[in-house]
């Protein structure tokens, strides 16, 4: 997952999401871009979701003949700024989310070079700011914890519950999956109390995310 700290047009003219759209705290919009000297001739359009805390792209569309104007880099700097100007108004609304990212894929290459952003750790759940050394990191192996990594510049995740509920969850007797464990029998007693031990172990490592990523089949 991938966010922006939310700066010519080339002959591109944006509409806004609409009103309707900004008015509530979450939905879903658009934005239509139409290429000027042409009457208007609609040539791509972004979908984006108005969220509590960013502005969320989903898809962006577009003619392939106007390749060599950029047209998904001019939405990006359109919805920026788009998040930029409203944040008199919504100080919440901060965050420009690009969705996710998967450094071996070429098309999700340009994500990584809006400055600066934010790649989420997939094991601690934070966010990780991006650098070149990050970037290189993940040259060399896919998937890594990028909070672990030397010199790594951790920024607090904001879905993660208080300080004060997050430490009443992390006793022993509320360790990932406990409740889970107890309720089938399937293992000898020291299997079970070594399964028990593992779990203890990630929860530690992965903290308040943890029961989020138990899941019970």
């Amino acid at each position: 997952m991938h966010r922006f700290f939310p700066g010519s047009r080339a002959g591109l003219l944006a509409s806004s999401p609409r009103p309707s759209a900004v008015a509530q705290p979450i939905s879903s919009s658009y934005t239509s871009y139409r290429l000027a000297m042409t009457y208007c001739k609609l040539v791509a359009v972004g979908v984006v979701d108005v969220l509590p805390r960013c502005l969320s792209s989903v898809y962006f569309f577009w003619d392939t003949q106007l390749a060599a104007l950029a047209p998904g880099r001019f939405s990006a700097l359109q919805e920026v700024q788009w998040v930029r100007q409203r944040l008199p108004a919504c100080p919440a609304l901060r965050f420009y989310y690009m969705g996710f990212y998967i450094h071996s894929c070429p098309k999700m290459r340009y994500k990584a070079e809006y400055r600066p952003s934010d790649l989420l750790c997939p094991v601690r759940k934070v966010w990780v700011r991006v650098s070149p050394e990050l970037l290189a990191a993940l040259g060399r192996q896919p998937f890594l914890p990028l909070s672990g990594l030397p010199g790594a510049r951790l920024q607090p995740n904001m879905a993660a519950p208080p300080a004060a509920a997050a430490r009443r969850e992390e006793g022993p007797e509320a360790a990932a999956g406990a409740a889970v464990l107890a309720r089938f029998r399937l293992l000898p007693e020291e299997a079970m109390a070594e399964l028990r031990e593992a779990l203890r172990a990630w929860r530690a490592v992965v903290g308040w995310a943890a029961p989020a990523l138990v899941y019970q089949l």
